[in-house]
């Protein structure tokens, strides 16, 4: 994940010269078992945790650490979250005090939790995110032609089911048309950026749904700063 970090220090601007840093993996992931570590080596020793990395003003830093984390959730491999993460702790750990829990009475950091708390379960009843992590057919790129805008997307694939993720790593909002091979029916799962997790957008009383057409394919707006999941159906 260190790359990953690097990437989401630079400025917006920056981050297009740096695409790599997210795509690299994917070269030689099969190659080894992967674990997607923000351990306790990266939160001490004046590194600052991973909220406290990630660049801009304090309110800034929050749209992009939820982006950050589904990002995690959806590439292959096994994850591991040090203590306090999950609650945007800016203090680096220290072994003589508890975590900074105080930090929930905040609205910004009890939402981050919130996010968390829901980007978990859906990935623990997802299996599509976790039971082909180590199989090249449970993993696709399916948006990474728009580099200049720091969008990219995600398939991830289950033996019984399938998922997608779009993210926005830009200052900027930005639609992207996805266009599958066969007409899909793509189901809103999790936004980032929902207004409950602090951010823009206004949870719907409904699940959204997008039909993505093989010819013409399904606009998604993407907020700035933020990553959607989706449930995928074939057909529309």
């Amino acid at each position: 994940m260190n790359d990953t970090l690097d990437y989401f220090m630079k400025q917006s601007g920056e981050r297009v010269s740096f695409a790599q840093r997210l795509t690299f993996s994917m070269f030689y992931f099969y190659n080894e078992r992967h674990l997607l570590p923000l351990s306790h080596d990266e939160v001490v020793h004046g590194k600052k945790t991973v909220i406290d990395k990630i660049f801009g003003d304090y309110e800034m830093k929050f749209p992009q650490c939820r982006a950050l984390y589904m990002y995690m959730a959806v590439h292959p491999g096994k994850k591991l979250n040090f203590m306090g993460n999950e609650i945007a702790m800016i203090r680096e750990w220290d072994e003589t005090k508890e975590p900074d829990y105080f930090l929930l009475k905040f609205p910004l950091h009890d939402s981050f939790h919130q996010y968390m708390i829901e980007l978990n379960k859906i990935y623990a009843e997802e299996p599509a995110l976790y039971e082909r992590d180590y199989d090249p057919e449970g993993f696709k790129w399916i948006a990474i032609n728009d580099m200049q805008n720091n969008v990219y997307g995600i398939r991830r694939n289950g033996t019984s089911s399938s998922v997608a993720a779009f993210f926005n790593f830009s200052n900027e909002s930005h639609v992207y048309v996805y266009t599958p091979e066969q007409d899909e029916t793509l189901t809103l799962v999790l936004h980032s950026d929902w207004e409950c997790f602090s951010g823009t957008v206004k949870r719907p009383a409904r699940k959204k749904k997008i039909k993505a057409k093989g010819i013409g394919g399904g606009r998604i707006e993407i907020p700035a700063f933020s990553a959607m999941l989706f449930e995928i159906k074939q057909g529309i």
